[in-house]
């Protein structure tokens, strides 16, 4: 029984450290990702989903976020620039379907359950965290930061206006102690 055990752990540390070596080893060699930037960018920007039922208010915002973390993701496995740029291709259709509330905010405004027409605090929240992931990453290198910080800085300037600040007018945000509601 004791035997089994040792095994099974044994077999168990040798797999996981198979696969930390190889996993390393893959993003170290330079990965070959099947989708090219482009491509990527092409077919996100022209998804049929968008051309029927979602192509506005929160449904759009869950159907775009859908691969929104691959340009990121491929340029970290890859350092190809290429990936950015087409990240930023898809950030700017993004931003370039935002609409104009009467409160003077921008959101990605589109019916919702009540059959009025709104922007949504939780479908505004997932696009602009996988743009502000791009942000991050242009402002923690200071390589990419040299040819992407002017974009990053447009980005931030959005995100602060059209999601922090809307919301904090619009109250969504109250402060309860030590944890917000």
């Amino acid at each position: 029984m004791k035997r089994t055990k040792l095994l099974g752990t044994i077999l168990l540390v040798s797999i996981v450290l198979v696969l930390g070596l190889s996993i390393n080893s893959f993003a170290q060699a330079g990965v070959k990702i099947k989708e090219t930037p482009a491509g990527l960018a092409e077919q996100m920007i022209h998804n049929p989903i968008f051309l029927k039922d979602a192509a506005k208010g929160e449904s759009f915002c869950w159907n775009a976020r859908v691969g929104m973390d691959d340009y990121v993701n491929n340029y970290g496995l890859t350092k190809n620039t290429e990936w950015l740029d087409a990240g930023i291709k898809y950030y700017d259709f993004l931003l370039n379907k935002l609409d104009t509330d009467p409160d003077g905010y921008k959101g990605w405004i589109g019916p919702a359950d009540d059959d009025l027409w709104q922007d949504c605090m939780v479908g505004d929240a997932i696009l602009m965290d996988g743009i502000l992931n791009f942000c991050v990453l242009i402002k923690e290198d200071a390589t990419l930061k040299s040819k992407y910080n002017v974009k990053a800085d447009e980005y931030l300037k959005v995100v602060k206006r059209e999601f922090f600040e809307k919301y904090d007018k619009r109250r969504c945000w109250i402060e309860d102690g030590p944890y917000g509601s």
